[in-house]
């Protein structure tokens, strides 16, 4: 069975919308999407709601890499995309959960052709880590990581940075910035080391 996609990191972010993220499983990507390959993400996710619109935003991220101590950096900073949906339907709060392996879906998105390279990929780079804390813990872990990324000049734009909170002792430490790669990679490593001195899981692999 040829896997298209690994779905990562569902999330309800409200009532009716949710966000997950997406990993290439084969050679095909993704641009756009459609509304039937989403409802194939939902029935991979076993949610049962009605798509009403939905947003793809591309980002490189260490945490889904399967190399994550390759030379090269474009296999420690894997492509990934993340996609938000609203729904018509209210979303049920037992889909709130860290999983430590992905779902996985056959369907290709119809809308990307071969040969298409998003340049948002190259511009956007994710920070991802997992804690075992209690929320004021990894607020303060939060706080100390932008202090570092002020350090490391990685503020020229302001990052979006996001606590996502599965119970009252397992969070998940987003910060999107806006860096410029494979210059910024060094500076981004750094605040991976940072995450991991506080007990941050930072790689999937580390999760399971």
């Amino acid at each position: 069975m040829a896997y298209h996609f690994n779905l990562w990191n569902f999330y309800k972010s409200a009532d009716r919308v949710c966000e997950f993220d997406v990993t290439a499983a084969n050679m095909p990507r993704m641009k756009d999407a459609t509304r039937e390959w989403i409802e194939d993400c939902f029935a991979a996710f076993e949610l049962k709601a009605s798509v009403s619109t939905w947003e793809v935003r591309p980002f490189r991220s260490h945490y889904f890499s399967s190399y994550p101590d390759e030379d090269d950096w474009q296999d420690r900073w894997t492509r990934a995309w993340n996609v938000s949906v609203v729904t018509q339907d209210e979303i049920p709060d037992s889909h709130l959960k860290l999983e430590g392996l992905p779902r996985k879906i056959e369907s290709p998105d119809p809308t990307w052709s071969s040969g298409f390279v998003d340049p948002r990929h190259e511009v956007n780079a994710m920070l991802i880590s997992n804690f075992r804390s209690e929320t004021a813990k990894v607020v303060e872990i939060e706080q100390a990581v932008l202090a570092a990324a002020r350090s490391e000049d990685l503020l020229a734009t302001k990052p979006v940075a996001e606590i996502r909170s599965v119970d009252k002792s397992i969070h998940q430490l987003r910060i999107l910035f806006e860096a410029h790669l494979p210059e910024c990679v060094a500076p981004l490593e750094g605040l991976l080391e940072s995450c991991r001195k506080y007990d941050g899981i930072t790689n999937w692999a580390a999760w399971n």
